[in-house]
């Protein structure tokens, strides 16, 4: 709808500040053929420009599904270089089981195809919920993909473990109470000594049912996570209080 033009413009000037808008794929065959709407991905790409151009601050959805999961990484290189020097946000989510998907649980991949792949696709970005905000006046110096910040979103049956050295992108990475879970949500037996349980909401009891335990890496006490390759990402999880701010303490 915002490729109609002047609609973005209308609703920034009647207040609104922020848009989410879902793109699930990188070409027009895949998007279109994902969200079964043919000619949208041309038509979202206009939407996307023009609330950008309305000042709107933007945040793109992208659902990880069967059919785009092994695009993740020239998904982010597409979403870096089409909004160069545009500042944004990108949120992923697992397919959740409603819907299509429970119908077909096929449409949830296993997380051992996800991880690799999601993981070398948020090296692209910045923590969306990082202790390290650089003053916006600097970002010239981390590039122009540094503009982009990304995060995977809680309670989508997704868990940090699976993110490995990026589990600071993570919702729940930063969260100082236990994640509440779901009626349909479990932790494998596999879980059990794993040190981000406490706050990990888990995974859909579909996902489990279909493929146990496949994907999860639990992390052992002593264990070190975080990115072992920007020591400013390195600090362990905060544990579950309030006010406590990781520090960075890399050279």
């Amino acid at each position: 709808a915002l490729a109609e033009p002047g609609r973005a413009q209308r609703l920034a000037d009647a207040g609104a500040t922020n848009v989410l808008i879902s793109l699930h794929g990188h070409r027009a065959e895949l998007s279109d053929r994902l969200t079964g709407t043919p000619g949208g991905f041309e038509g979202t790409l206009r939407g996307i420009d023009r609330a950008l151009d309305a000042g709107l601050q933007l945040a793109l959805c992208h659902v990880i599904c069967e059919g785009n999961h092994e695009h993740l990484v020239p998904y982010a290189s597409f979403v870096t270089r089409r909004w160069r020097g545009h500042e944004l946000d990108l949120v992923f989510t697992l397919a959740i089981p409603t819907f299509r998907v429970r119908d077909d649980p096929g449409l949830m991949p296993p997380l051992s195809e996800i991880g690799p792949e999601l993981r070398a696709a948020l090296r692209r970005f910045l923590p969306a919920r990082t202790d390290l905000d650089p003053p916006r006046g600097i970002w010239a110096l981390f590039g122009p993909a540094r503009r982009h910040r990304a995060r995977v979103i809680a309670h989508c049956g997704l868990p940090m473990c699976v993110l490995g050295e990026r589990a600071a992108y993570h919702d729940e990475w930063h969260d100082t109470d236990a994640a509440a879970a779901q009626a349909e949500m479990v932790h494998p037996p596999v879980c059990a000594g794993c040190t981000l349980r406490p706050r990990c909401s888990g995974l859909w009891r579909i996902y489990v049912e279909r493929f146990g335990d496949d994907g999860l890496a639990p992390v052992g006490a002593g264990e070190a996570v975080g990115d072992a390759r920007d020591p400013c990402y390195r600090a362990p999880p905060r544990p579950p209080r309030p006010d406590r701010t990781a520090k960075c303490t890399s050279r």
